[in-house]
């Protein structure tokens, strides 16, 4: 650092300090390189981190930080492994933790508000207690909803129902860079926070400026999202066989209604219920079945069962198997396609005999980070459902040029927005 810099990061640590607290400030090297790095990027970290404790001081840190010209940085999570939230130029990072409020759960609306340091887990288990749920995002539950939503926009496994995690959005609060505070969506009409719950407020909808920005165009501190009844009649219908057939009918089943639905290739399996490496390695070597097509069903148990039973009749005419995951754990105390016995209290999938939607609702493991030997070489593009049978043989042929083990390429294809388009995720494994 130059002097004026020094000079200038000297007096804004001063005033923040009268802001926050000494105890939640710091430009201690100890401290601020914990926040300097992720899986992929590497920097000098920021030259202060601060932990506000409410919107009014986050106001205030903006105030200083632009009367500085300090760059600023706000931190949710941290769980991305792209480089979102590690300063590149110093300045001020704003670690939101503690701004973790769950401020209202509107039963009766469905809905939720909240501050940026509440996670998924936290928020789930308070709208389970009502008799609803937020939809997951396909990673671990200790991850910050808004950060989520409003950053990498979630896609979870619900998304062929309930679209993108920016569909979950019904308001926002945000910070602008001058300290100042933008109500958009619902939060924009003139009774604020218990307005109609209509995220479209009145004339432009400026919303959109906030999304996927990461905090580039300010800090969103208060969200309003949608929960959703959790039906007491919920399970997943897994059909099995050859990822080709699976393909076509996962396109069929949309087409048919059924669109709450995706596809994983058996290696995607094995990196998410294998407990241990020389299980995984196991799993790969004996595959269960070479991909499969899941679908959820709920409702009333009359509903359950007559979708349960289109399904099977779905599953005759493409001669695949059919079962039902929640009745296939319980029955057997585990997964039939692990070693092992029963699950027991030590382990952290005995929570899913209690209640099997907890692996999609709360998502204990995320397959991201459970990698056999370490490789990891993502493809997650969006496209057409027609499209991704296709993506997959191309991909298939580009392994094939390079050599890499087919049996350990994983494809997870999940539809989203009522089968509009998908997310496929085609990862590569390196020897």
């Amino acid at each position: 650092m130059n002097d004026s810099n020094d000079i200038k990061i000297k007096n804004a640590l001063a005033e923040l300090e009268q802001i926050v607290g000494k105890e939640n400030v710091s430009n201690d090297q100890v401290i601020t390189i914990s926040y300097s790095r992720d899986q992929v990027v590497c920097t000098d970290g920021p030259d202060i981190v601060v932990l506000p404790e409410n919107i009014e001081q986050v106001q205030e840190i903006m105030r200083i930080a632009y009367k500085y010209k300090l760059p600023v940085t706000p931190k949710g999570t941290g769980a991305n492994m792209g480089g979102l939230v590690i300063p590149r130029y110093g300045g001020i990072l704003i670690d939101l933790k503690k701004l973790n409020q769950i401020y209202e759960i509107d039963e009766e609306n469905m809905t939720a508000t909240i501050g940026p340091g509440v996670s998924y887990g936290q928020l789930q288990i308070e709208a389970w207690k009502k008799g609803l749920f937020i939809v997951n995002p396909s990673g671990p539950h200790s991850v910050k909803v808004i950060a989520n939503l409003t950053g990498t926009r979630g896609i979870g496994h619900y998304a062929g129902k309930f679209g993108l995690g920016d569909n979950q959005i019904i308001g926002l609060e945000v910070v602008l860079p001058d300290g100042k505070l933008l109500r958009l969506g619902s939060f924009a009409y003139p009774s604020g926070e218990h307005s109609a719950n209509c995220p479209h407020n009145p004339g432009p909808d400026l919303m959109g400026l906030f999304l996927g920005t990461f905090g580039t165009m300010g800090i969103v501190v208060k969200a309003k999202v949608k929960l959703n009844p959790k039906f007491k009649m919920h399970d997943i219908a897994i059909f099995g066989g050859e990822i080709e057939k699976m393909f076509d009918l996962l396109l069929y089943i949309v087409k048919k209604g059924y669109s709450n639905s995706m596809l994983v290739r058996w290696p995607y399996i094995c990196f998410l219920f294998g407990r241990d490496r020389d299980e995984h390695m196991w799993m790969l070597k004996n595959p269960w079945m070479d991909a499969f097509t899941l679908t959820f069903v709920e409702g009333t148990k009359r509903d359950f069962e007559y979708q349960y039973k289109k399904l099977k009749e779905i599953a005759e005419e493409f001669n695949v198997p059919i079962a039902l995951f929640g009745k296939m754990i319980r029955k057997n105390q585990h997964l039939p396609f692990i070693g092992g016995g029963p699950y027991t209290l030590n382990d952290m999938q005995y929570a899913y005999l209690q209640e099997p939607r907890k692996l999609h609702d709360f998502m204990f493991e995320s397959v991201r980070i459970l990698r056999t030997r370490g490789g990891f070489a993502p493809h997650c593009p969006f496209f057409n459902l027609r499209e991704a049978k296709k993506i997959w043989e191309e991909q298939i042929e580009y392994l094939k040029k390079t050599g890499a083990p087919l049996e350990e390429s994983c494809c997870y294809c999940q539809v989203v927005d009522d089968g509009h388009y998908v997310l496929q995720e085609m990862d590569v494994e390196f020897s």
